[in-house]
């Protein structure tokens, strides 16, 4: 019985914190702008605190707060700056090695400088290609992790990288595709038949930045990234997929398969 409360009063937890969550993000991703610029510096930020921590669990709290700190400060300056990508890749490598200097990990160093990158994408993803095409990209990655999630707890079965992640399945991973090809289904009358193949090209890089940081917590010996979500766990557990799905979209974009003001 105490077992089946605490599950419950975890579960009502997790809906609330997650719905909270969610609607504050739509709210400021609505409004745009430096709201917005802001809010993507702010998890970025978060993430690369959790990393610190996680990449030394000694490490001093002001150490990793500094961490977080100068993150967020180089993040604004930069966007707001209006600078060179190329700088923004700079403070990524930077903001990473600040997270791998306690100790040396460097998977570590290379997921902080990929959620720095992540960061500034999605930021920029919202001016330059409009809020609709940022509401797919994100849609995606949340069709992937949910449909993933139920997906796999129904049909269970072989285990996708039992090394990385214990717990994740092959059905886990194809629900989180045809979850994410229905909506690019969807989206395909905006962005005409792209959407439906990235889609499923953004679903397996989000796949793939989701096992990437379960790799990183199972290094640290640790279940979630922080306990700053209730029922969540960390920032981290919550937009890991949005890190593997950014990088996937900067690559499609260099190849020239979108365009500016597309949504």
């Amino acid at each position: 019985m105490k077992t089946f409360l605490e599950a419950s009063t975890n579960s009502r937890r997790r809906i609330v914190s997650g719905f909270t969550l969610a609607a504050v993000a739509a709210v400021i991703m609505v409004a745009g702008g430096s709201a917005f610029t802001v809010f993507c510096a702010g998890i970025g930020s978060v993430i690369l605190w959790e990393l610190a921590n996680l990449s030394s669990p000694g490490v001093s709290p002001l150490r990793s707060i500094g961490v977080g700190v100068a993150a967020f400060i180089a993040f604004c300056a930069i966007e707001f700056a209006n600078l060179e990508p190329g700088l923004a890749l700079a403070a990524g490598v930077a903001a990473a090695l600040s997270v791998v200097l306690p100790s040396g990990r460097l998977w570590f160093a290379a997921y902080g400088m990929a959620t720095a990158i992540c960061a500034s994408t999605v930021s920029n993803i919202r001016v330059e290609y409009g809020f609709m095409f940022a509401l797919w990209i994100i849609l995606v990655v949340l069709a992937t992790d949910i449909c993933g999630y139920y997906g796999g707890r129904r049909f269970r079965g072989p285990l996708l990288a039992p090394v990385i992640s214990p717990k994740k399945t092959w059905s886990g991973a194809a629900s989180g595709w045809v979850g994410a090809v229905i909506l690019g289904i969807a989206f395909s009358t905006l962005f005409q038949w792209v959407a439906i193949w990235a889609s499923l090209l953004l679903s397996m890089s989000a796949q793939a930045s989701d096992m990437a940081e379960s790799k990183l917590k199972r290094v640290a010996g640790v279940k979630e990234s922080s306990n700053l979500v209730p029922g969540h766990g960390g920032v981290s557990d919550r937009f890991d997929g949005m890190v593997g799905a950014s990088l996937c979209l900067l690559i499609l974009e260099a190849l020239g398969m979108f365009e500016a003001g597309a949504g």
